[in-house]
C-alpha cells in the first residue's frame, strides 16, 4: 500500500464513471496476478505517469505469450482506462483500489 504515494500526491478523492471504470479494470487484472501483472509498476508501484503507462503497455506486448490472450486482453482495457484519466484522477483510482477512501462517502 503507498499512501505516502497518495499523501505526496495531494490525497486527490476525485470519483467519476471513468475512475471507476479503471478501477474495476484494475480488479479485474489482479484476478490474473495478485502483484499486479505486467501493470505492476503503475498498480502497485503508483507510477502514474503517462511513460509508465507506455512501459507497461510494452511489457504486456513483449510477454503476451506468458501471460496468454485473456490477461494480455484485461492488461490492454486497464491501461486504457487509466490513459483516460488525468494524473489526480489515476492517483484518486488507486487509493480506491487500495482502500484509502471511500469514493460514496466523500464528506470524511
Amino acid at each position: 500500500m503507498c499512501i505516502d504515494c497518495w499523501e505526496s500526491a495531494g490525497s486527490p478523492r476525485i470519483w467519476n464513471s471513468n475512475i471507476e471504470a479503471a478501477v474495476e479494470a484494475a480488479l479485474d487484472v489482479y484476478e490474473f496476478n495478485g502483484a499486479g501483472g505486467s501493470l505492476h509498476i503503475l498498480l502497485d508501484d503508483w507510477n502514474t505517469e503517462d511513460n509508465a503507462l507506455y512501459l507497461c503497455e510494452e511489457y504486456a506486448k513483449e510477454h503476451r505469450g506468458i501471460n496468454g490472450d485473456e490477461q494480455f486482453t484485461v492488461e490492454m482495457k486497464c491501461i486504457q482506462a487509466f490513459r483516460n484519466l488525468t494524473e489526480p484522477e489515476r492517483v484518486s483510482a488507486l487509493a480506491v483500489k487500495k482502500c484509502l477512501f471511500d469514493p460514496f462517502n466523500l464528506g470524511e
